[in-house]
């Protein structure tokens, strides 16, 4: 129930990002929900059912990629992922400054993977460095604002945990 919902929070967030950033005159995809939400499944889940989640989000967001290939997200989400995993064992990424390594070193990752993954299967791609420099906002944006886009899956975390509570204290 809880991936369920944290994964429902994200389309939530997908499908306002686009009208509000519009109206703002803003690119779309500048920050990469996604992305914060395969690191908070890192930070709070098990392996197994973190990387099924993260892999559904990684489809979600090959829906919401226009012109790419189908599961190339959720192949890169799943192996981002897993890094966020290890690197969660060692650091705590509820508390800012960690948080915002990580979230950084893996925006750049997954846009270095997103081109490599392009310009192997991908016969339609051009490969030119402007792909590149293209990605460098939306990772310095979804670095720099990780702590706060963590708060809405905390939130939703908070309410599943409250519902826990309650449901068996009527037991």
């Amino acid at each position: 129930m809880r991936s369920f919902l944290l994964v429902l929070l994200l389309l939530v967030l997908l499908a306002l990002q686009s009208p509000i950033f519009g109206l703002l005159g803003v690119r779309a995809s500048l920050i990469d929900f996604p992305l914060i939400a395969t690191l908070y499944f890192a930070s709070t889940s098990r392996a197994v059912r973190g990387f099924v989640a993260s892999s559904i989000i990684g489809f979600i967001a090959d829906g919401f990629t226009p012109g790419g290939l189908l599961g190339m997200n959720a192949e890169i989400h799943g192996i981002v992922f897993l890094l966020a995993l290890g690197l969660s064992a060692r650091f705590s990424l509820t508390r800012p400054a960690p948080l915002l390594l990580v979230t950084a070193v893996s925006s750049v990752l997954k846009t270095l993977l997103f081109y490599l993954f392009s310009l192997v299967f991908d016969r339609a791609f051009e490969p030119r460095i402007e792909v590149l420099l293209w990605g460098l906002p939306t990772c310095l944006a979804t670095a720099v604002l990780a702590p706060l886009l963590f708060l809405p899956f905390a939130g939703v975390d908070r309410i599943v945990a409250g519902r826990r509570t309650n449901e068996s204290l009527l037991r």
